[in-house]
């Protein structure tokens, strides 16, 4: 009985590997090349198509060759095949930045950082023409001229720049996005002779008593 099983096992064995529904790998008569130009993991009849299993109706592989992208084809493994067209990246907004520069005489009396009529005018004017949802960020740097002690010029810069920040927050621009600091006497634009606070020399220095307000626009 032994022997009877072993023949019937070898003679189905070589009746599938003689069958033309058999399809091996490279250098193999059944090996029936895909697109790519090699061997497909199936088992094909003799009509060359794919055979299905009768419950599934999968594919039946044929176990010499793995099944992967090379091997495959659609109609049995379409994940090999999805579309791999390439997803763009968002493009990322551009930001341009503006510089204002405005005259600290206009905005407050000398020696002092209390917002003139004048220059609440001028933030005002600023405000309206900006679009606030587009707007990035906001600094402000406050400068003075040389009259007077470095350590007081550096303060009197700083609480400028911050009466100006506070002022475009009051009018609606998020305060998040403002960052106000001073520089003090240090980054003169202009030079002048003498060095005694005389009117003359409080009007020549009039240039760098001022506050530089960047605004970056977003594009988006």
């Amino acid at each position: 009985m032994k022997n009877f099983t072993a023949l019937s096992t070898g003679l189905l064995a070589a009746a599938i590997m003689a069958s033309p529904a058999f399809a091996a790998g490279e250098g193999y008569p059944g090996c029936i090349k895909s697109d790519t130009d090699k061997c497909t993991a199936y088992v094909y009849d003799g009509m060359g198509k794919v055979v299905r299993d009768d419950v599934m109706k999968k594919c039946v592989l044929n176990g010499h060759i793995p099944l992967e992208a090379s091997s495959a084809i659609k109609e049995c493994n379409p994940e090999f095949f999805k579309d791999t067209a390439r997803v763009e990246a968002p493009v990322a907004p551009t930001v341009s930045a503006k510089a204002i520069t405005l005259n600290a005489d206009a905005f407050f009396d000398f020696d002092k950082s209390t917002l003139k009529p004048e220059g609440k005018a001028s933030l005002d004017a600023l405000v309206k023409d900006m679009k606030i949802e587009q707007v990035e960020y906001i600094t402000v740097v406050g400068h003075t001229d040389r009259i007077g002690s470095d350590a007081y010029n550096q303060k009197l810069s700083e609480r400028r720049a911050d009466t100006v920040a506070k002022y475009l927050t009051a009018k609606g621009v998020p305060a998040t996005k403002i960052k106000s600091s001073g520089v003090g006497e240090a980054q003169p634009v202009k030079e002048c002779k003498g060095n005694k606070a005389t009117s003359a020399l409080i009007k020549c220095l009039a240039p760098n008593r001022r506050a530089v307000i960047t605004v970056g626009v977003s594009s988006k």
